[in-house]
């Protein structure tokens, strides 16, 4: 696994905390802890892949 530099970890807690507060808005049930969980393997595969593509864009 790669590290995560602060800035890059604040950036993914805040992209969590903007889809958990967007899916506490909507009348739907909770997320229970499964559901954090995919939400969190998500973001941080979104992060992960957008860092590729900034930082390789010949890949």
């Amino acid at each position: 696994m790669n590290a995560l530099s602060t800035l890059e970890l604040e950036q993914l807690i805040q992209a969590i905390s903007a889809e958990l507060t967007l899916r506490s808005t909507q009348p739907a049930k909770p997320l229970d802890a499964e559901e954090f969980a995919q939400v969190l393997n998500f973001e941080l595969k979104r992060h992960r892949k957008q860092k590729e593509d900034v930082f390789n864009p010949f890949a």
